[in-house]
């Protein structure tokens, strides 16, 4: 049987877990979830909802939560718990509505709507993690972070540094995996990795997809997840 992997974060984690799937070495499992988020609070939100935690989105929030139709069907499938969730946290911004709801950064940019900007900082990062992990089970969850790619100037972005530190340490303090994507970059040049011959420090190439995704069905065959074996 080959590995059920549950991407929660952006299309960094869902695209590559796609691949595997259509290439027959691992199954994608979104049942309940609504789509692409980036932040640590966003993460906990969309794991509540595919767990059934939290039963339903608010109509006039949908469109600034969720990257799928209300009307997906994967919205109304049954969650069932996969080998491994795969929880990518890649950013500590995090947009707040005045009801509580977390609302998607890039639904935002064509919305007039007021929402808190949050600065996710260590502590409530720990907290977000923390609770993540015990609502998926520190069995089921490997946390994933950005990759610390290089900017024109030659060096990383100090803000995503931090926070793939961050995520790291804490994922350990938990005692639970983590995979940095970083990692690639020892062995694959960046201009082969990302978009824009390695300058879009935020997309990876759409001839990477199948690199990535190898990488991470190894990661996790080396965790004792992997009931395949990457290409």
């Amino acid at each position: 049987m080959l590995t059920r992997i549950a991407p929660i974060g952006t299309y960094r984690v869902f695209k590559p877990v796609r691949d595997l799937q259509q290439r027959n070495l691992a199954r994608l499992n979104v049942a309940r979830n609504y789509g692409y988020v980036h932040s640590a609070a966003e993460a906990l939100q969309q794991a509540r909802f595919m767990t059934g935690d939290i039963d339903s989105i608010p109509k006039k929030l949908f469109p600034m939560i969720a990257t799928v139709d209300a009307d997906a069907p994967r919205l109304a499938a049954r969650h069932f718990r996969p080998d491994v969730y795969l929880v990518e946290i890649s950013s500590r911004k995090a947009f707040k509505d005045a009801s509580g709801w977390y609302l998607q950064a890039n639904l935002l940019k064509d919305k007039k709507h007021d929402a808190e900007v949050v600065n996710i900082t260590n502590r409530p990062l720990k907290d977000y993690m923390k609770q993540i992990t015990d609502l998926l089970g520190a069995d089921r969850v490997c946390f994933v972070t950005h990759i610390n790619a290089v900017g024109t100037n030659g060096e990383t972005l100090p803000f995503r540094s931090s926070l793939i530190e961050a995520v790291t340490k804490i994922a350990a303090d938990l005692d639970v995996p983590v995979i940095d994507p970083t990692e690639l970059l020892e062995s694959h040049a960046q201009r082969n990795l990302l978009d824009r011959d390695g300058e879009d420090l935020n997309h990876y190439h759409a001839d990477a997809t199948a690199i990535i995704g190898d990488f991470y069905l190894q990661k996790l065959k080396a965790l004792g997840w992997s009931k395949a074996t990457a290409a």
